[in-house]
């Protein structure tokens, strides 16, 4: 009995790591009216526009509420579990998201796509 007790605290402090911001999952998000989209992956954030973009570090995404959210001194994403629409082709997507950019605020949606909505 005596050799469980070392193997559940090495279970338990395991289930507590942090994974590091390169072995996250990747999140696309994107927005029109202007058109922008937002990649985090492979440990950076990378922010897309007709006019240029940019690639930051990315910080490890946090958990918030009814969502997650990265913060940069260029770039904050904060994406809620809410479905959003893109307004254009009315694909659903899982999260509605704002972002800022440089300190211009975006609106848009994120995660991978749901189903269409019905016409």
């Amino acid at each position: 009995m005596t050799g469980i007790k070392p193997f559940l605290s090495a279970l338990l402090l395991a289930g507590c790591a942090t994974v590091p911001a390169e072995q996250e999952e990747a999140y696309r998000a994107l927005g029109t009216e202007p058109f922008w989209s937002i990649t985090v992956a492979s440990g950076r954030i990378t922010y897309e526009s007709p006019e240029g973009g940019f690639s930051v570090r990315a910080p490890r995404g946090q958990e918030l509420g009814d969502g997650r959210i990265w913060e940069t001194r260029r770039i904050t994403l904060q994406a809620s579990n809410r479905e959003c629409s893109d307004g254009m082709s009315d694909t659903v997507y899982p999260q509605t998201v704002r972002a800022t950019v440089d300190g211009r605020a975006l609106r848009g949606c994120g995660g991978a796509t749901a189903a269409p909505s019905p016409s």
